[in-house]
């Protein structure tokens, strides 16, 4: 969870007085889960709701490249792969998916399996650490791997940057994510 912990008590003392107002735990359970599934799904991003999380929202489609270490056959290759990132989240949870569009190296989608969110050492950006499923392709296998990327707001826009490595067993990678700019704040997957 992604709430302040100043927030917590007040909560509490919302659901004790409800369990006071209805003299029953049923109706009040409802009513407070009720409420605080509308703040964790929606409401969460404006205020007064946005206060009591420890997050900003980075909700939106990112675009930019991707550059990328591939090892084959003892040689390491450096290519650049046009990327789309779409980030979903809510109060409570955040996804992220990356789609490939590059008609020169093959590669496929990935989907975000675990993600957190936390602070930069110098509290001053976001960090996205999160690990990935990646779809096979003709010359990838499927695989797992690992990215971290530091999100970047600059007056109104929002940037992610950051690395990633992968488990291919025989032909690791690893690589950076160069200055994606948030393009919209659409969460929609490609066709």
């Amino acid at each position: 969870m992604y709430y302040k912990p100043w927030t917590v008590i007040p909560m509490i003392g919302f659901f004790f007085l409800g369990i006071t107002a209805f003299h029953e735990v049923a109706p009040a359970s409802i009513l407070f889960l009720g409420f605080f599934y509308l703040i964790d799904r929606w409401l969460w991003k404006f205020p007064p709701f946005s206060w009591i999380f420890v997050i900003d929202n980075f909700s939106g489609t990112y675009e930019g490249k991707q550059e990328c270490f591939i090892r084959r056959d003892n040689q390491i290759r450096k290519v650049y792969l046009d990327i789309k990132v779409i980030i979903a989240q809510t109060g409570s949870n955040i996804v992220v998916n990356a789609f490939y569009n590059n008609h020169k190296e093959v590669s496929s989608n990935s989907h975000s399996t675990f993600c957190v969110i936390t602070k930069t050492e110098d509290e001053q950006h976001f960090k996205i650490i999160y690990q990935y499923a990646k779809e096979g392709s003709r010359n990838l296998d499927a695989h797992f791997g690992t990215s971290i990327i530091k999100v970047i707001k600059e007056k109104r826009e929002c940037y992610l940057e950051g690395t990633y490595y992968t488990d291919q067993q025989l032909n690791p990678t690893h690589g950076h994510y160069i200055r994606l700019k948030r393009t919209s704040r659409r969460t929609s997957h490609p066709s």
